[in-house]
């Protein structure tokens, strides 16, 4: 008769340290995927051809008219932002991501402000379409269509890089 004592004691506990390392190096490897849907969207984000304006049901100028924004072309593109939603995430067991365009900028600024950061709120409009007769240009899902198995495979290459190595 033959007897084998196998000690899996080593095994369990590299295994726990792998598990240890994933966990460490999800919320770093599902970000890497998001960028890579982010950058999509912005890629498929309509750009408008010349300058153009929102006019606000809120803000009014002094005389009393409806106060209007000029936007210019691209700037729906720079504001598209991702960001984890901590609200929808439970720590260590899931990631909410969420991937949208910048649509205020907060009271004060009231779209006003310049550069990359500009708040455009028409971006539902684009996205979604008005009653109006607006046609809707539904981008961020077709760059979610065109990105996410890639963006999928992202987190699992990174994951896997940073718990067992390369």
């Amino acid at each position: 008769m033959l007897k084998w004592d196998i000690k899996l004691d080593e095994a369990f506990s590299a295994l726990d340290e792998i598990a240890d390392r994933a966990a460490e190096s999800l919320p770093f490897a599902a970000f890497q995927g998001v960028e890579l849907l982010r950058d999509e969207v912005a890629r498929q984000a309509p750009r408008s051809q010349k300058t153009h304006y929102f006019v606000s049901k809120g803000s009014k100028n002094a005389d009393g008219s409806r106060r209007r924004y000029e936007f210019n072309p691209g700037d729906l593109k720079k504001s598209v932002v991702a960001y984890r939603d901590d609200r929808e995430s439970i720590k260590g067991e899931r990631l909410v991501y969420r991937i949208t365009w910048r649509a205020s900028e907060g009271a004060a600024a009231k779209y006003g402000g310049k550069g990359k950061y500009r708040a455009v709120p028409y971006g539902y409009m684009v996205h979604f379409g008005t009653r109006a007769g607006v046609r809707p240009n539904p981008f961020i899902w077709r760059a979610y269509d065109l990105m996410h198995e890639r963006a999928e495979q992202k987190v699992a290459d990174t994951l896997l890089e940073k718990t067992v190595g390369s």
